[in-house]
């Protein structure tokens, strides 16, 4: 993310800045309305460890999950595909591949199998929160090559988002957009030193991909997640 910071420093303006936030660090805030809980599209909380797919409001009628593809772009040599692009009709299924967040510390599990009534919030995936992504269900020696960071390829204003092992992992973080989500990354702009978040969204690669990045003109998407297990009868469709 060095490519964006240097160029947010350069040419300093928060109208440039998809979301300008305040000076606090976001991770931080204690606030309950800063930390609300982020709800699937049947309203249920989503879980830390638990597989969901991301479906874009963006994409046509039905909405399009996230796929991994092998653009062969700047990346280590691997069989394993590390593109996140949004899933097109040549994919199995349309929902794509299901992710997972965790806690940047890697302590949390999964809870398919938690039986407790609790009504605290902990194992819940917050807003305005920190959290590693991955893809679920990966299997063989590309099961290890599945956590989202960002790479920086012939453009400077955006970076893609990538399971390549050369990429260091980010976090990434939750904002309530519309009736779903946005995805951010943020991080903190050295002269002042003040946090903000650069917007998730799509960029056309090519004839047949668009692939998710992050960068400063970037137009934030509305993203919704489908648990794994549910029966999808509905899904969201692209905002008229």
């Amino acid at each position: 993310m060095r490519a964006l910071l240097l160029l947010l420093f350069v040419t300093f303006s928060f109208e440039f800045v998809p979301f300008a936030v305040s000076s606090r660090m976001l991770p931080s805030s204690s606030s309950s309305s800063d930390n609300a809980v982020v709800v699937d599209f049947k309203g249920g909380q989503l879980k830390l460890g638990e597989p969901y797919y991301v479906l874009s409001a963006a994409s046509p009628q039905p909405a399009e999950g996230l796929c991994l593809d092998d653009i062969k772009s700047n990346e280590t040599s691997t069989d394993c595909p590390h593109n996140v692009v949004q899933c097109t009709m040549f994919y199995k299924s349309f929902l794509g591949m299901p992710v997972i967040f965790s806690s940047p510390d890697n302590t949390t599990t999964s809870t398919t199998n938690t039986t407790s009534n609790s009504t605290t919030d902990e194992g819940l995936v917050k807003e305005n929160t920190s959290y590693k992504i991955q893809f679920s269900g990966v299997t063989g020696s590309c099961a290890k090559e599945t956590v989202w960071g960002l790479t920086f390829e012939h453009d400077t204003t955006c970076e893609f988002v990538t399971t390549d092992p050369a990429a260091p992992p980010v976090e990434f973080q939750l904002k309530k957009q519309g009736s779903g989500y946005a995805i951010v990354y943020c991080e903190i702009i050295p002269l002042p030193r003040i946090p903000v978040c650069f917007s998730v969204g799509f960029h056309q690669f090519g004839t047949y991909y668009s692939r998710l990045v992050v960068g400063l003109d970037i137009e934030a998407v509305e993203f919704f997640f489908v648990k794994k297990t549910t029966n999808v009868t509905a899904l969201p469709h692209a905002s008229s």
